[in-house]
Formats: structure tokens, sequence, C-alpha cells
């Protein structure tokens, strides 16, 4: 389980996301938790833990299950991955086609002998939109959002390397606006006359001929009356 945070953000907000498996947690979904006794009932803050059902006490001591487990997986090597990223800044929207920029900090693990992280990879699905520089375990993320990235909630996946980390940063992608109209100008030249009534003959025939349907249609009136 990784979980981003932003404290900045008021008591009850600052966790802005949080992935089970790889895959974003569904609020709706019921999930076994296993952890020690004192968190369970609420201690260090886990006050959510005291609203969960169907509590099972294993009867193991913390200590106890840690040497079966190395027993039991000799070798064993440590993860330097972290779990839980603060990241910062990100904006409440994008469109596609524009810059997401925001702050990312605490990727290093501090443990003896755990690498620091140089680079970060930032990617979208199986699109890679750039890399950052990693200084302290904390970086500036500025990538492009794809055009033609579709409405609704986009995952930006960052691995550090070398240690493995890997953050997943929701966006909200807005609708596309809708495109505007096409319009189309026509412009046409008509010859110009001379300033004593002198036109081309072409357009001086063609404007007779629509003078002289009017007088055409004069004669058959007085014929008729």
């Amino acid at each position: 389980m990784s979980y981003t945070y932003d404290p900045a953000l008021p008591e009850g907000e600052r966790i802005t996301s949080v992935t089970v498996d790889g895959k974003p947690i569904d609020p709706a979904g019921t999930y076994r938790i296993g952890t020690f006794s004192f968190l369970a009932a609420g201690g260090d803050n886990f006050r959510a833990f005291t609203e969960g059902d169907d509590y099972v006490d294993t009867g193991l001591l913390d200590y106890e299950a840690w040497v079966d487990h190395i027993a039991d997986n000799s070798p064993v090597a440590p993860s330097f991955a972290k779990h839980a990223v603060q990241v910062s800044g990100v904006p409440e929207t994008v469109a596609a086609g524009d810059t997401v920029a925001f702050q990312v900090a605490g990727m290093d693990v501090t443990s003896k002998g755990a690498p620091a992280n140089t680079e970060v990879t930032v990617s979208l699905g199986d699109q890679v939109l750039g890399t950052a520089p990693v200084s302290s375990g904390a970086a500036s993320i500025s990538v492009t959002l794809p055009a033609g990235t579709p409405a609704g909630t986009a995952r930006l996946t960052l691995t550090a390397a070398p240690s493995g980390t890997v953050v997943q940063v929701p966006v909200t992608v807005e609708e596309a606006a809708e495109p505007a109209a096409a319009t189309r100008t026509t412009l046409i030249a008509l010859p110009r006359c001379t300033s004593t009534g002198s036109c081309p003959r072409r357009f001086w025939r063609s404007s007779r001929r629509r003078a002289a349907a009017p007088r055409a249609s004069s004669s058959s009136a007085r014929a008729t009356r």
C-alpha cells in the first residue's frame, strides 16, 4: 500500500491518494488490514481503524512474527522504495496539451544503506512524459499532458531511481472545449468605372439587362389595364 499527502491541506484532507497493489483504492470496497494491536486500537492518531469491524487478534507478538518471517524467507534483502511521499501544488484541473507542474518530496528512505535518488521519471500509462533531477529526495515536476488525453482522472506515475520508489499522482483532465464554428468570407472584385460614368463593356451590358427587366414588367402591366 502506498499513499501521497499534502501537509498544507486541512486535517482530514491531507491524504491525496491511496493505492493498493498499484491500483487506486475503492472507497466503497472492503479491505483486510494487518497491523499492531496498538495501531488497531486507534493509537498514533489511526482513529479510522476503530471504525472497522471483524477485528481478529492473532495472539502473535510482532517480534515473534518478524523472527519467523526471516527464518522462512532467508536470505532477505530490504526494499528501499518509499510508500508515503509528499506531493503538493497539483492543479485542480488541467487541459490536455497543457503543462502540469507540482512538487514532490520525501522520496528517499533514510535507513542505513539506503541509496539517494538522483532522478525521477514521469509516465502516463506506457508513455514517458519526461524526467526530473532529484535532490535530497525532492523534485520539481513539469511535464506536458498529451493532447487527446480523455477527460476525467488521469494518473501520472513517478518512478524514482535508484530506489524504485513509485508515486501515483491523480490529475483531473478538463472536458475539451467545443471547436469554434468555421466561417468563410468571399470577396468579389468588380470592375471600376471612370469618373465620367464610363464602365467596362461587360459590366455595362450586365447592368443594362438588369435595368431592362422592370421596364418590360411595367409595359405588360399597362397592356393588361
